[in-house]
């Protein structure tokens, strides 16, 4: 997203130095980003994805394989930021640019983005034989209609960036699209049926509401409880404490 450069380059990859230091299983999809600067220290957490031997944190496309019973579905992914997501995060960044925007003449250019996403999504389903394409976009309303409207075979669009809230699901072509506002006030769910080599939507509330009628986790409690007494040990000699209005 645009706020992984706020802290600018060096912010970025202090971010994925910790990530990667943890040894946490899961990838960061950045499809469309290219690096500006060949010696950028950044690009020592990004390989493309080959299929094997993909120990890289940072990549563009990923493949997985879900197991239903003696059933297997090769699922697809793609991972972009939008070109207002990366338009507004022009000024924090230097070593990578975004295709679909033109940092330079600071314009947008959809048709370079619609060009390399299909690309990705022919490389999945020829190359990997997925049966399903997820795209996960830091890019909202309308960019995601955009999308759905020009590249063929995208089964869902999970969007964000615009914090807007799809009540149901949208549906473009046979595209399907979710996004659920921002600030963690939401949590996304889609039901899905893939029958017929077609994903299809089985109900059409796409998110639960996080409340004070959900439960907190006891293990979560702890590791804020002791963020909080470090700080309020920092703004006591202020007249603050961490519940301070």
């Amino acid at each position: 997203g645009n706020h992984e450069f706020d802290a600018k380059d060096i912010g970025l990859f202090n971010m994925l130095n910790k990530i990667n230091n943890s040894k946490n299983e899961f990838k960061i999809l950045s499809s469309n980003m290219i690096f500006n600067n060949e010696n950028s220290k950044l690009k020592k957490f990004h390989t493309l994805y080959t299929g094997t031997n993909h120990n890289k944190l940072l990549t563009d496309i990923y493949v997985k394989t879900i197991t239903n019973g003696n059933n297997d579905l090769k699922v697809g992914f793609i991972g972009i930021l939008g070109p207002n997501g990366a338009k507004v995060s022009t000024a924090n960044r230097s070593d990578i640019i975004f295709i679909g925007h033109n940092d330079k003449k600071v314009k947008d250019e959809f048709e370079k983005l619609y060009e390399h996403l299909q690309e990705k999504v022919d490389i999945l389903k020829n190359k990997y034989k997925t049966e399903v394409i997820i795209l996960t976009m830091h890019a909202g309303t309308p960019e995601d209609e955009m999308i759905a409207k020009n590249v063929k075979g995208i089964d869902v669009i999970i969007a964000g960036h615009t914090h807007d809230l799809y009540t149901t699901p949208k549906l473009i072509k046979d595209t399907i699209i979710s996004q659920v506002k921002c600030y963690g006030n939401y949590l996304g769910t889609l039901s899905l049926n893939f029958k017929d080599k077609k994903v299809k939507l089985r109900s059409g509330k796409s998110y639960i509401e996080i409340n004070d009628s959900i439960s907190t986790n006891k293990e979560y409690d702890k590791k804020i409880d002791s963020y909080k007494k470090f700080i309020n040990l920092k703004v006591k000699k202020y007249g603050y404490q961490y519940d301070s209005p």
